[in-house]
């Protein structure tokens, strides 16, 4: 038998260098007794033998735990940029402006600002489909929530858009604050 390497090259190398070896094995001779072709071994990280004795200790079986996934929340409100962009989605716009009322009568400091675009930016589906809003749409909304992020952080306050819990709307909205990351 023949033993061979198989080296990795680089197209048009003028000189020959010591190249890393990704594959080794053995061909037989011409005229050998089986005559069968031997494929190669191919020496790699990830057909290396299951460990028998691996490490059962609990911070080793924390790494390999995924997360549980986190489900939506009505009302609840997820920070987009820390401190001073929120997002929340609602069922009643009523409550709302009942909490915002009582605050009021009550003297309770308010520190967010809220903000929907919900009547103000509407989506013309073609079809059956619910957006995602068009361009201009899109730079109205970025121009608007450009012009609420400032005024409440010149007022010391923090934004919290907020859309219906329909989930078409939500996903609009959802989709119109990436934009306003992204632009």
């Amino acid at each position: 038998m023949k033993s061979f390497t198989a080296r990795i090259g680089l197209g048009g190398a003028s000189k020959k260098e010591k190249l890393p070896t990704i594959a080794t094995g053995s061909v037989p001779k011409q005229g050998s007794q089986s005559g069968q072709p031997v494929s190669p071994k191919i020496s790699s990280p990830l057909r290396s033998p299951v460990r028998r004795n691996a490490d059962t200790s609990p911070e080793s079986a924390l790494l390999h735990v995924r997360p549980e996934p986190q489900k939506w929340i009505v009302g609840k409100q997820y920070p987009v940029i820390p401190g001073e962009l929120f997002y929340m989605s609602i069922r009643n716009e009523e409550k709302l402006r009942e909490l915002q009322d009582w605050q009021k009568a009550n003297g309770v400091n308010v520190d967010r600002v809220f903000f929907t675009t919900d009547g103000d930016l509407q989506y013309f589906p073609f079809c059956a489909d619910f957006g995602p809003m068009n361009f201009g749409m899109t730079f109205r909304f970025i121009q608007m929530l450009n012009q609420k992020v400032e005024d409440a952080r010149r007022q010391g306050k923090k934004v919290v858009y907020y859309t219906s819990a329909d989930p078409a709307e939500r996903t609009n909205a959802a989709t119109l604050v990436c934009a306003y990351l992204v632009i």
